[in-house]
């Protein structure tokens, strides 16, 4: 494997055959200095997971900020998750999410007293706004929505409902059990829903700076969020 590079590149550059371009997810929560930068593109190389660097600044301006001299080591989405668990020794975190973009655990107490939904957003905009509020001094998580699976179409008959609860039961058999094909087929994080979660008492705060960031498309939810 050829060792990644550390300087920043445009993907706008790239042809459309470069693999690069399907490199899309940011393995730190915020953008790192550039000593950082060598750090975890050294780890992702020893792992032989691809990766390239972009500049965090035009992510960042899409919610009207400005940070100069911080990247983003890039990685494809079916790595995100090993490239968490390579940097996690080098980046320690007093709960899942706080540094690395870990939405599968919910870090319970150690998040803190009386956790608040803040707004529900896409993978990429829960990022963009946790990190924002991270550097307000605003302590934030991202966690999956748990949004219910929707109703059967009107046009289904009572068999085919249940045979699909059951094949769906039986799946989930095969899943625990690994016994079975189970699940085939995940769904893309930039098709599903998250929420970004506050403390209570930093709510009008966080509240106050992702409408600020997001405009209209910032709807406040509030709600209590146990995990």
């Amino acid at each position: 494997m050829t060792p990644s590079s550390v300087t920043p590149i445009d993907p706008a550059t790239l042809p459309r055959e470069d693999p690069r371009l399907d490199q899309r997810w940011p393995t730190t929560l915020d953008g790192v200095s550039t000593d950082e930068v060598a750090e975890i593109v050294q780890l992702l190389d020893d792992a032989g997971i691809a990766c390239h660097v972009e500049t965090v600044s035009p992510r960042i301006a899409g919610l009207g900020l400005h940070v100069a001299g911080l990247y983003d080591v890039l990685v494809s989405e079916e790595d995100l998750r090993a490239a968490v668990a390579v940097l996690s020794p080098a980046f320690p975190e007093r709960f899942p999410g706080e540094k690395l973009p870990d939405d599968s655990l919910w870090p319970g107490d150690a998040f803190g007293k009386d956790p608040r939904v803040l707004c529900r957003l896409s993978w990429a905009q829960s990022w963009d706004l946790t990190a924002a509020l991270g550097r307000a001094g605003i302590k934030a998580i991202v966690l999956p929505d748990d949004v219910p699976a929707p109703e059967p179409p009107a046009s289904e008959s009572l068999g085919d409902a249940l045979a699909e609860e059951a094949h769906g039961l039986l799946t989930e058999v095969e899943d625990i059990t690994d016994i079975g094909p189970g699940t085939p087929h995940h769904t893309p994080v930039e098709d599903r829903w998250y929420v970004v979660v506050v403390l209570q008492a930093d709510l009008d705060r966080a509240a106050a700076l992702a409408s600020k960031a997001l405009g209209s498309g910032f709807e406040l939810d509030g709600s209590a969020d146990d995990g």
